[in-house]
């Protein structure tokens, strides 16, 4: 579960090793699994048999430890010109026919290369096969470089005469490399469509001759990818991938989602990666059922990424649904092995909590409010060549911060959960995307509904963009604000332009909050005025009924803030009821700056909630409230903190029935740490 990458230099020195080995066995539970690693670059062929033969003798010392031994290929295709610091002359000399990578704008790397070399695949098969005969390992890693985008100097590739000419054999076609990037970009949508579709062709096979290798030499080898949220340059799945490394094995492939974060000096970056890693886990086949992300504290010193953070970082990514966790902290020697030891010590303590999670992640799905994605974003068209890559799967996320659990994953067509709605993916979708929208219960912006009108879609609703410097805004009467009615948010600082509400048919509008600005007093009392734009009352949100019967919520106001008061934080919860006619699975009641994430299986029912506080101070009592009816009878709540290995079990006190709610109160969170209900 717990799995440890070594570096490429310290694996071989058997004074290291075994330091790092007494370490693990004086912490029983740190640590399971150690990855070791190929060389870093491309040296020769006889370089890397003697580094296997060496590896081989680590992998034994280990193995008779009682630990698993996998490997890392630690570049495949290459990272990028950096690798220049490294012994590449395997690969690169003068004279070399090796086949260099080569950038839709004609730049040529010299230090990656392309996947339908045949130089390069020799080159590749043979020394892969060299570590896989000698170490047998349990699972064959392939780093993130595996890719065909971000080669530094290469952004985009591989666009070598070899490429360019296989690929006009292949569509019948008599492209330059300048026609055919001009065409991916601007011209026909279909070429875009099949060069894509060429690219993963020749990455699939790539790892096709991989996994082959793997297969022939230690036939009970897993595979596993390494990968990160670069942009849609290949599209919207990792299929390509992972089914030659399931079909070759026979064996599930394993998925590292990651992206840097390489210390804890701002600990909010977690969530956001964890963000990333659902956006990369839900392009992964069904079949791929251990997600392990990746947690890189690099340069592995004690003023980088701290014990605390580094098992912070690991509970949340389990609390985010993960099955594994992967460690890079000991890839060099610039701290003592008792630093890295009180680190493992700390792993042991946590590892009940982190047991208990991966086990109750296994078939579950986040549940919250759904971010809707447009399923090929990267169809749509380019201002600019290549924009089509660019994808924002964070436009979410300052929600989380507000205690509102929010799901990144697949969703069926029937799911009638709430939906996210943001301006750029209103702009991607299709108009088939739009329509089913229309006809499921809705929370957006107006600047999405800006994109929806331009778009030709009939709504009874208008927006505008104008100044709100000097606006605030107040709850007008619904029953969505009840008691909030008259109160008043005065916006974020510094908020200048933004969008207005206007109602177009009343029949299909209700108007929750309108702008207000400040009227000089007289007599000492405070007063408001109602803003009018042509006419009409310039409302801050609303919820109207599309054509289709379904309930948008829209708010104007710079929804997507995460400093903002709590009546107008539950207004957008309240809302999120009325348009759906139910609660959220799970929701945060104690006002806190806090995540709330909740997992449930597909049948609805709930497995468990976890809350992370996002303060420097301890939180006090934390009250959650769940829906009665996602808990499964009989089920004993049991809670479990990050920091704390007992588990501590609550009884469930019931606090409105008419609402089918459940209230659970926890006791104090600590600073940046999780604590998870478990049902």
């Amino acid at each position: 579960m717990l799995y440890q990458r070594l570096g490429c230099d310290l694996q071989k020195d058997q004074v290291y090793l075994d330091s790092f080995i007494a370490a693990v066995l004086a912490n029983p539970g740190s640590c399971d699994e150690v990855w070791l690693a190929t060389d870093y670059g491309f040296p020769s062929q006889d370089i890397h048999a003697q580094s296997a033969r060496m590896l081989r003798l680590s992998a034994e010392k280990l193995r008779q430890a009682g630990l698993k031994v996998s490997l890392q290929i630690s570049n495949t295709v290459g990272h990028g010109q950096y690798m220049s610091s490294r012994d590449c002359s395997g690969l690169v000399y003068p004279g070399s026919p090796v086949e260099k990578m080569v950038g839709h704008d004609g730049t040529v790397s010299d230090y990656c290369f392309c996947w339908r070399g045949k130089n390069f695949l020799e080159y590749t098969l043979e020394y892969i096969g060299a570590y896989v005969r000698e170490i047998q390992p349990d699972t064959v890693w392939i780093d993130d470089d595996l890719r065909a985008d971000n080669h530094f100097p290469v952004n985009y590739g591989c666009f070598c005469d070899d490429c360019i000419s296989l690929f006009n054999r292949q569509y019948g076609c008599d492209f330059s490399r300048e026609k055919l990037v001009e065409q991916i970009s601007f011209g026909n949508i279909a070429w875009r469509e099949k060069y894509m579709e060429f690219t993963k062709q020749g990455l699939s096979l790539f790892t096709e001759r991989i996994c082959k290798v793997v297969h022939e030499n230690s036939p009970n080898t897993r595979m596993g990818y390494q990968f990160a949220p670069y942009n849609l340059y290949t599209g919207f799945d990792y299929s390509y991938i992972m089914e030659p490394m399931y079909r070759v094995t026979g064996r599930k492939p394993v998925a590292r989602p990651g992206g840097g974060m390489y210390n804890d000096h701002t600990p909010w970056w977690f969530v956001i990666k964890a963000e990333n890693m659902s956006w990369q886990s839900m392009q992964l086949p069904e079949y791929v059922d251990e997600i392990c992300p990746e947690i890189e504290n690099l340069p592995d010193v004690v003023y980088g990424k701290s014990i605390g953070g580094t098992c912070f970082e690991t509970s949340y990514y389990f609390a985010s649904g993960a099955h594994s966790m992967s460690y890079a902290m000991l890839m060099a020697d610039y701290e003592p092995m008792q630093w890295h030891s009180q680190m493992l010590s700390a792993f042991a303590s946590h590892r009940p909590f982190w047991e208990k999670l991966s086990e109750a992640n296994k078939g579950t799905m986040e549940a919250g409010w759904i971010a809707a994605f447009p399923d090929k974003a990267y169809l749509r068209k380019c201002s600019a060549p290549f924009e089509y890559v660019l994808q924002n799967m964070n436009f979410a996320n300052e929600l989380r911060f507000l205690g509102i659990s929010i799901a990144v994953r697949k969703v069926s067509r029937d799911d009638e959960s709430v939906r996210l709605l943001s301006a750029e993916n209103a702009s991607a979708m299709s108009s088939n995307e739009i329509n089913e929208l229309l006809t499921l219960p809705v929370i957006t912006d107006a600047a999405a509904l800006d994109v929806l009108i331009a778009r030709g879609f009939s709504l009874p609703v208008s927006v505008k963009n104008i100044d709100i410097s000097r606006f605030g805004e107040r709850f007008l009467k619904h029953p969505v604000n009840g008691s909030k009615a008259g109160r008043t948010w005065g916006g974020p600082l510094a908020l200048d332009r933004g969008y207005c509400v206007l109602i177009e048919d009343y029949n299909l509008s209700e108007p929750l909050g309108e702008y207000i600005r400040p009227v000089p007093s007289t007599d000492g009392i405070r007063k408001s005025e109602a803003c009018f734009i042509e006419d009409k009352q310039a409302l801050s949100s609303c919820i109207f009924t599309t054509e289709y019967g379904a309930k948008w919520a829209v708010f104007a106001f710079d929804m997507w803030h995460r400093i903002l008061s709590s009546e107008k934080r539950n207004q957008y919860l309240d809302a999120s009821e009325y348009i759906s006619g139910k609660r959220q699975v799970a929701e945060l009641a104690t006002p806190l700056q806090a995540t709330c994430q909740a997992r449930c299986y597909p049948d609805g029912s709930l497995s468990h909630v976890s809350i992370t506080n996002c303060t420097v101070a301890n939180s006090g009592p934390v009250e959650i409230r769940v829906l009665r009816s996602s808990v499964k009878e009989n089920n004993k709540a049991v809670l479990m903190i990050g920091q704390y290995v007992k588990p501590c079990e609550l009884k469930l006190e019931k606090v409105e029935a008419e609402k089918d709610l459940l209230k659970v109160t926890i006791p104090d969170v600590h600073p940046w740490s999780v604590v998870t209900l478990f049902f």
